[in-house]
């Protein structure tokens, strides 16, 4: 028993003249109800809160693989034309060496 329940069983107890056994059985009675109340509402919600982090979280997978796939062509093309410009300048020093 915390303390909550220690005021409520004095109060019970010396307020309303009820006796002690008689008024646990009532502090327990109330702690059980409450107790069942917030036990089901919490499991409610992580049942709920669940799917949409499932989702929320197979979707943030599938944009990360998209992100990758972008970065992979974005890396290659960008290999490709600095070969395309290292080639070309190789030809231009190549061709202004021959052409004198």
């Amino acid at each position: 028993m915390n303390i909550i329940n220690f005021r409520l069983l004095d109060a019970l107890h010396k307020e309303l003249n009820i006796p002690a056994e008689k008024a646990r059985k009532i502090v327990e009675a109330i702690e059980d109800v409450v107790t069942e109340k917030i036990t089901g509402k919490a499991s409610d919600y992580k049942s709920l809160f669940g799917e949409d982090i499932l989702r929320l979280e197979m979707r943030l997978k599938d944009d990360i693989n998209q992100s990758k796939l972008d970065m992979y062509k974005t890396l290659f093309l960008t290999g490709l034309v600095q070969l395309i410009a290292i080639l070309g300048g190789l030809l231009v020093i190549v061709k202004f060496m021959t052409g004198k």
